[in-house]
């Protein structure tokens, strides 16, 4: 995840770079200003790409995260119900609650 973060922070940065080399480029300079137009065309490409990359990866944490609560109750209501058929309908009732 941190590598995702990694790219998402440089595209950032790179796109933050050529906003302000189109913002800056002269207009009397039509070469200038069509280099800066297809750097920050390629900048906003990069930065969609890795904002939604990361972004998928601070999901799957997130997912995986409430994946290992589930299974801590799961394993708390098996080992603390009593024994037997109500035990089982309970930790069943529980599981088909937060699915």
């Amino acid at each position: 995840m941190k590598e995702a973060q990694g790219r998402f922070r440089k595209a950032s940065d790179d796109l933050d770079s050529a906003l302000n080399k189109h913002v800056g480029a002269p207009k009397t300079k039509p070469i200038e200003c069509d280099e800066a137009a297809n750097q920050l065309l390629v900048s906003r490409s990069k930065f969609t790409a890795a904002s939604l990359e990361y972004t998928d990866k601070v999901c799957l944490q997130i997912k995986l995260s409430e994946l290992v609560q589930l299974i801590k109750k799961f394993i708390w209501l098996f080992l603390h119900c009593s024994s037997g058929e109500a035990s089982w309908n309970t930790v069943c009732i529980f599981i088909a609650w937060r699915i």
